[in-house]
């Protein structure tokens, strides 16, 4: 059945995206935890390539996304070559992107959709003025550290 917050969990086979599709299980990281200890793949993808923490992050909940990548989750792209971070700046929560961005590379905060455009650009067509800060703020801090600008 689909769920009525989010009319896709169908396209799931994991626990974990059920979990947070689900707005019967909204809940503690606690039981994520638990769901997450019985997830044969945390990285799974639906139809479309997204992952849990695409969802995650769609949604704002930075509890979750610290929660899935503690568990070792990978920020990589669907099928439109979006990655998680694409969808922070869509939603537009500060502290998701923060989690997200402590993980990620420059050529990863930088990686271009299959418009051409990065989560950056998501930021600006959404006016997201905080999540376009603080990309600037950490490419710079580790374009410093890394001795290149």
């Amino acid at each position: 059945p689909r769920s009525t917050l989010f009319p896709y969990t169908t396209l799931f086979r994991s626990k974990t995206c059920i979990y947070l599709c689900d707005k019967k299980t909204k809940g503690t990281t606690e039981k994520l935890k638990k769901v997450l200890s019985t997830t044969e793949d945390i990285n799974e993808q639906t139809t479309l390539g997204s992952t849990a923490l695409h969802f995650a992050a769609l949604g704002s909940n930075q509890d979750v996304v610290g929660t899935l990548l503690s568990a070792k989750a990978d920020i990589i792209p669907n099928n439109n070559q979006e990655t998680p971070l694409h969808w922070a700046c869509k939603a537009g929560s500060s502290k998701t992107i923060q989690k997200l961005l402590r993980s990620l590379s420059p050529a990863m905060i930088q990686f271009k959709d299959a418009s051409g455009k990065t989560a950056y650009d998501w930021a600006t067509e959404y006016d997201r003025e905080d999540a376009q800060k603080l990309i600037q703020k950490t490419l710079a801090r580790k374009n410093k550290r890394r001795g290149t600008l």
